[in-house]
């Protein structure tokens, strides 16, 4: 059977547009890393609630999970509206959040309850994953990564 794996994947240019509005940051074109937590059959757990500037310091921020999981503060949500999401803290600091929202609030806890468990027993991740210019996701080289996103954002 499959095992939970963690996913490293560089953002589309709306991705990182969207987030660099959200965030403040300057210069929307650097290329954004992200993890995402998927289970045995694929579906997606959890993903990074912050992005990252290489596919190395998105594998620090695994680790950084990893090493906090103990310390990290839950919060279940609903939005306005009437979806149910989840997220972890430190310190006030978002680590990780649910992948999307839920109907129930009992269905977001248990996602959240599968995605603690998973954390610990996920297989560490492979090459970054790319937006290919066809919308589909395909593994490339990190410096093959970096590259297509570059293209795709000129």
């Amino acid at each position: 059977m499959a095992e939970p794996r963690f996913l490293l994947g560089a953002q589309s240019v709306a991705g990182r547009r969207e987030r660099a509005i959200r965030l403040g940051w300057a210069d929307a074109s650097q290329p954004c890393f992200v993890w995402r937590l998927v289970g045995p059959n694929n579906r997606e757990l959890g993903r990074s609630a912050q992005a990252y500037i290489d596919a190395a310091a998105c594998r620090g921020g695994i680790s950084f999970l990893r090493r906090q999981l103990d310390h990290l503060e839950v919060r279940v949500w609903c939005d306005d509206s009437t979806r149910w999401l989840w997220r972890l803290d430190l310190n006030g600091t978002p680590v990780a959040n649910s992948a999307r929202a839920y109907m129930r609030r009992r269905e977001s806890v248990f996602n959240l309850e599968q995605f603690l468990a998973a954390v610990p027993i996920a297989g560490s991740p492979g090459l970054p994953r790319t937006p290919a210019s066809t919308g589909t996701t395909t593994s490339t080289p990190l410096a093959v990564a970096t590259s297509l996103t570059t293209e795709v954002a000129g």
